[in-house]
């Protein structure tokens, strides 16, 4: 399938069969079947992938892992911590080798609005220092860390009692995808003043990418 056939099924003939329910009816039959012969194609070529690459293929095929199955791809004094949202209530869900803890810590609207509003001041940190050099640096710095203290006492504070290890891995939900953990306030200092962060879009991708075999070295 090229790049034309892609676009083509990007297209989503199958959506326009909907809007066009005026047309005539062989039309519509021959969109149909079109749209049929693209997603058979497509599959195929998925298949190939699968056979070809086997990490993309176990990426495709890996569903959900068992928490016993991430708990080993994990280091002993590693916390995962995944959020989640259930209705409007955003949750946390934090993982180590000795046991599971969930929790509810605030709600999606809060942290997607704190979340707009850090991009918010740091876009306009980046369009004023190009104007006034290192003089916004001394502008965005109190307006940054109160916004990441906001963060931190809905994001944070909640879980922080439950995290006694040395490296965490957060796995983020929606808008916290663009939120800088790292850069959290955690007591006086930073998270990472307190641990090593790293991030996963998955707990289950983060336990494949670690069981994936080293390449041979030369």
């Amino acid at each position: 399938i090229d790049e034309q056939e892609l676009r083509a099924v990007e297209s989503s003939p199958t959506g326009r069969v909907e809007q066009d329910a005026g047309a005539d009816e062989s039309r519509l039959d021959e969109l149909r079947a079109k749209a049929h012969r693209y997603e058979v194609r497509l599959l195929g070529t998925l298949g190939e992938f699968r056979s070809l690459d086997r990490e993309f293929g176990s990426l495709l095929a890996a569903g959900t892992l068992d928490l016993d199955v991430i708990r080993l791809a994990m280091e002993s004094r590693a916390q995962l911590i995944e959020f989640f949202e259930a209705r409007d209530t955003l949750g946390a869900c934090v993982l180590d080798h000795s046991g599971l803890q969930t929790l509810p810590i605030t709600t999606t609207s809060r942290a997607r609005e704190l979340q707009r509003r850090l991009a918010s001041r740091l876009a306009r940190y980046g369009q004023t220092r190009a104007v006034d050099g290192s003089s916004a640096e001394e502008d965005l710095r109190p307006t940054a860390d109160s916004l990441l203290g906001e963060l931190s006492r809905e994001l944070l504070e909640p879980i922080l009692p439950l995290l006694k290890g040395e490296h965490l891995i957060v796995v983020p939900h929606g808008p916290l995808h663009y939120l800088p953990f790292h850069a959290l306030r955690a007591d006086d200092g930073y998270l990472l003043d307190r641990f090593t962060v790293s991030y996963a879009p998955s707990s289950s991708v983060f336990a494949l990418s670690r069981m994936k075999p080293s390449p041979p070295t030369e």
